[in-house]
């Protein structure tokens, strides 16, 4: 429960970035995906959104276990425009992540 709990004030914190980023979430758009980078399993939830600035994006949160009891999260928000541009360097982030400890 503790692990679940660091996880929800870390998106939290996040989404206050977002917001002082000028990036709104539209929370009827949720989404959810898990899928396998690296070895491990990982689970996906975001949102579609925009930013003041850019436009329509999208907003993601990944989770993934690293080892040690340790959770992983990434977050990021990408334009609309740019996501399928930029997926190849997703893929190389989520792909880039080790375990950590024995």
């Amino acid at each position: 429960m503790a692990a679940f709990e660091a996880k929800l004030r870390k998106m939290m914190a996040d989404i206050e970035w977002l917001a002082e980023q000028k990036v709104t979430i539209d929370k009827s758009s949720q989404v959810t995906k898990d899928f396998k980078a690296a070895g491990m399993n990982w689970s996906v939830i975001g949102w579609d959104g925009k930013n003041e600035e850019y436009g329509p994006a999208s907003i993601r949160f990944g989770f993934v276990e690293i080892g040690n009891g340790k959770i992983l999260m990434i977050t990021y928000w990408v334009t609309k425009k740019g996501e399928s541009r930029h997926q190849e360097t997703l893929n190389k982030m989520f792909d880039s992540v080790k375990k950590v400890g024995g």
